[in-house]
């Protein structure tokens, strides 16, 4: 480079002497620079906003599809709410609500029925291996099964 494209040494003590179009103008784009950081702060403020928006748009969608399941369900797996203020407020539905609960616990399964109580029966308990001293016993599980066996004609 040659010395005339050199640009010069500038020193922050000098005195810069402006005319006034340049001063207005410098003062111009301090203020544009000014809102341009206005405005930067402001879009990245909307965009938290819409990102809390969308998430929660998106749990009330997974809500609302669950809701339709319920409601809009196979009447064995209808839902049947218990808004306890309303049962308070009106006893004539409590009777409505007490009937079909006891409608579905009359209604019987597709199992066979019970076995009669004149059969004989015969018992298989079935014990662990390992050693349990100490161990409680939370259950038992009871089961029937039914067993034909052929009958026999001798003479």
């Amino acid at each position: 480079m040659t010395d005339a494209n050199k640009i010069p040494a500038f020193d922050p003590n000098d005195q810069v002497i402006l005319t006034r179009e340049e001063y207005n103008q410098l003062v111009l784009t301090r203020e544009a620079y000014n809102q341009l950081v206005l405005a930067r702060e402001n879009y990245d403020k909307m965009l938290s906003d819409i990102t809390k928006q969308e998430v929660t748009i998106e749990s009330l969608r997974f809500e609302l599809a669950k809701l339709k399941r319920l409601f809009h369900g196979s009447k064995s797996e209808r839902f049947i709410p218990a808004d306890e203020s309303k049962v308070a407020k009106n006893p004539e539905k409590t009777k409505d609500v007490d009937s079909s609960v006891s409608k579905a616990d009359k209604t019987k399964g597709h199992g066979r029925p019970k076995l009669p109580a004149n059969l004989p029966r015969e018992e298989i308990i079935l014990k662990p291996i390992v050693d349990l001293t100490g161990a409680t016993m939370i259950g038992v599980v009871e089961t029937e099964i039914l067993e034909y066996i052929e009958a026999k004609i001798i003479v």
